[in-house]
């Protein structure tokens, strides 16, 4: 990600998110019929994703920040050859850059080194990362809690999943666009939007289990007549 535009950085991590797996995984469940099948699926599935790490190179920043410049130097040069953008002044291009990189890093060297607690040093940075974990937490439970129960729902639970991945990849595509199109609305509002809504779902699970253990509707058909009753617990 480190060497995307700053710009297309949202859209193309949500793009490749996690949520398309959820359709996949449950096509392949589907045609496997049992967990084993699944597992030695996903094996197979898995070599590839070793044969592309393979292939990739190690970060050049990595390279840098360890002051490994002649591997640095040399990584950019593959990837200027495999895009086909090799010529003399990217050549100079890129060792200018390295050197104000290499430049950066030792300015960051002689500043001040922050650790672990300083994210709790003052009460800004406090309230801060309490209402970002306080978030995940919700965020993590409220994902899990759907994942996990899947089962309770009406219907088939591998296509159930899909639902649940297209829902989940269609929500991503949208605030991609957005944070794309519209930077002014920034990610604090739309993240407050999100919080929103899933409190109003929420609260509409809860009421509606409230009221169903207050109010109780019985039906009963015999064959002579059809009688509906209405019952208020106490």
């Amino acid at each position: 990600m480190e060497t995307i535009p700053k710009k297309h950085k949202v859209w193309i991590t949500l793009a490749m998110s996690f949520s398309p797996n959820y359709i996949i995984l449950a096509a392949i469940a589907y045609f496997a019929h049992d967990w084993r099948t699944l597992l030695r699926v996903i094996s197979v599935l898995n070599i590839l994703t070793l044969i592309f790490l393979s292939l990739a190179y190690e970060s050049p920043r990595w390279f840098i920040q360890k002051g490994a410049l002649k591997e640095a130097k040399e990584t950019y040069e593959k990837i200027e050859k495999w895009n086909g953008t090799t010529s003399p002044e990217r050549q100079k291009v890129l060792e200018q850059l390295i050197q104000k990189e290499v430049l950066f890093l030792e300015k960051k060297k002689q500043s001040k080194k922050y650790y672990f607690y300083h994210l709790f040093y003052t009460w800004n940075m406090l309230k801060y990362n309490l209402v970002i974990s306080f978030s995940l937490l919700c965020t993590g439970t409220t994902n899990y809690a759907l994942i996990f129960n899947i089962e309770k729902l009406s219907g088939s639970v591998y296509l159930n999943n899909v639902i649940f991945g297209v829902i989940r990849y269609f929500f991503n595509i949208v605030y991609g666009i957005i944070d794309y199109n519209c930077p002014s609305i920034g990610r604090k509002h739309i993240h407050r939007w999100a919080i929103s809504f899933i409190i109003a779902m929420l609260l509409f699970v809860f009421v509606t289990k409230a009221l169903g253990k207050y109010f109780s509707v019985n039906y009963n058909s015999p064959k002579s007549s059809e009688k509906f009753e209405f019952r208020v617990s106490k």
